[in-house]
């Protein structure tokens, strides 16, 4: 689709970190017409209250960059639920176990980045292709590979199935895979 059409719907899109992936991330996400950025999370603090299009050297679009997790948890009904269809044990239900999910990872010492590669939306129901690293508190790197199907409620999800797996192999030529992913457009 071209960031020029009209499109029927817009995804809702809370963005976060804008580090060295994520503002290279950014500035595609905002020249989507189908894309509207409502909430923007940064780790760095001095980045709090600018906002989000001058934050990559665009326009003000009017959203200021928050470290607010409330604003990404607005995106999901009190209900949530998660499944993992391959790791059924670790489901959970409810925004509070999901806030707390985010909080350890967004603010532990470690990095995140989230790249989208494709979505589709049906009716109540879209599904996202996602390419995720980054390293952990421990210094570790991680990277994971797959598919997030969500259901809606109106604007809200409530609930999703993430099959999302370990992308193994070669440590070189996997940081490769995920650079290369992190910054095609």
């Amino acid at each position: 689709m071209s960031s020029r059409a009209s499109p029927a719907r817009k995804y809702r899109i809370v963005h976060w970190g804008t580090g060295n992936v994520g503002s290279l991330v950014l500035p595609t996400i905002l020249e989507r017409a189908d894309f509207q950025v409502v909430g923007q999370y940064v780790h760095n603090l001095e980045k709090v209250g600018r906002d989000t299009g001058e934050l990559v050297g665009r326009a003000p679009i009017g959203v200021k960059a928050t470290h607010d997790i409330d604003a990404l948890m607005d995106c999901f009904e009190p209900d949530v639920r998660n499944e993992l269809p391959t790791r059924p044990e670790r489901g959970f239900r409810g925004r509070e176990e999901l806030r707390g999910y985010w909080e350890q990872i967004l603010s532990d010492e470690g990095h995140f980045e989230a790249k989208l590669l494709r979505c589709i939306r049906s009716d109540d129901v879209a599904w996202a292709e996602w390419c995720w690293h980054g390293e952990r508190a421990d210094g570790s790197p991680f990277a994971r590979a797959g598919v997030t199907i969500y259901g809606l409620r109106g604007e809200r999800i409530a609930w999703m199935r993430l099959y999302m797996e370990p992308v193994e192999g070669d440590p070189g030529t996997v940081g490769s895979w995920i650079m290369r992913e992190l910054t095609n457009a």
